[in-house]
């Protein structure tokens, strides 16, 4: 176990070949460990300030119904205590230099159903973000199980899927209690996500046999991207604090990791690549793991490089 300890500086350059003993074995790195005071790293984001529009009109929307309507009419699409019922995905292609707000609580009604994503957002040139006191609740209780995607209950695979978003933005938001992977990050081309608050601290509750309630609960799922910019995010959660599949040129700093399994390249599967990926200036504590590269057993043909983990503070690392 690690008690206290600065990664300061890790790269690797790599080429995955077939693992033959494990099905999570990590890549050849060079690391350097050093005794480091407690507070180096992220800081604990605690409250969010809210953001704003972006001018124009602005649509205010307090029913599911009505979603669709507004964002072809307005510049700014206001959600304001909006609840997405069941079985059902707010799907928002923000308009061109327009904005998506939240506002109040949004809650995602029941659904235990493994291809359901709730929320979907696209858009190029777009802005989504919270406005003060904003949040988004999953209702991660009624689906923890201590499985996760493994097993028992049927839940949504990732909470919010950011697919196809090209130059934009999504901050100011505190999301809490999803079910398994909050974010899919796919397809998406220079985005930044900044001052979030990802708080699954919830599912750290244990079942009768003292089990861990949340499982497979992932904050940043990322793949098939080229630009990602990620500062400011304390997230509290029970799996990976980022996962980079697939991808290249991203930067995640200031991050503030709790109970996570750390700051992660992979799995890497068959036949992708992962270049220019810079982890700095975060914390990792109360964790599995801390920084790592993974490969899936059986998979080859694909290359890791240019992974750099600079002033990373990690506490109370379990392996």
């Amino acid at each position: 176990m690690y008690s206290s300890v600065l990664c300061q500086t890790t790269t690797s350059t790599s080429t995955t070949t077939t693992p033959t003993s494990t099905t999570a074995t990590t890549l050849t790195t060079t690391t350097k460990a050093t005794s480091t005071a407690t507070g180096v790293g992220g800081t604990i984001i605690s409250s969010l300030a809210g953001g704003s529009g972006v001018g124009g009109t602005t649509c205010t929307v307090t029913e599911f119904a009505d979603v669709t309507a507004s964002v072809s009419a307005c510049s700014n699409i206001l959600l304001s205590g909006v609840t997405i019922p069941a079985s059902s995905t707010l799907s928002v292609t923000v308009p061109s230099n327009g904005a998506l707000l939240f506002a109040g609580t949004m809650t995602v009604e029941y659904t235990p159903d493994t291809s359901y994503t709730p929320i979907v957002i696209k858009g190029t040139n777009a802005k989504v973000a919270g406005l003060s006191g904003a949040v988004i609740d999953g209702q991660g209780s009624k689906y923890w199980d201590g499985e996760g995607s493994n097993g028992g209950t049927a839940k949504p695979d990732h909470f919010i899927k950011i697919d196809d978003m090209t130059s934009s933005s999504f901050s100011e938001i505190k999301i809490q209690n999803w079910p398994t992977h909050l974010f899919e990050i796919t397809g998406c081309t220079d985005v930044t996500m900044s001052n979030l608050i990802l708080d699954n601290s919830a599912a750290n509750a244990l079942d009768s046999s003292g089990v861990t309630l949340g499982h497979n609960t992932d904050a940043f799922d990322v793949s098939s991207t080229d630009g990602l910019y990620v500062s400011g995010a304390t997230v509290y959660n029970q799996d990976d604090c980022v996962a980079v599949n697939s991808g290249s040129n991203m930067v995640f700093e200031n991050l503030y990791c709790d109970g996570s399994h750390g700051l992660s390249i992979g799995s890497i599967s068959s036949g992708v690549t992962v270049s220019n990926v810079t982890f700095q200036d975060s914390s990792v504590v109360n964790a599995e793991n801390g920084c790592r590269i993974k490969t899936d057993a059986g998979d080859d043909d694909s290359t890791v490089s240019d992974i750099t983990y600079s002033n990373i503070y990690v506490y109370n690392i379990s392996t």
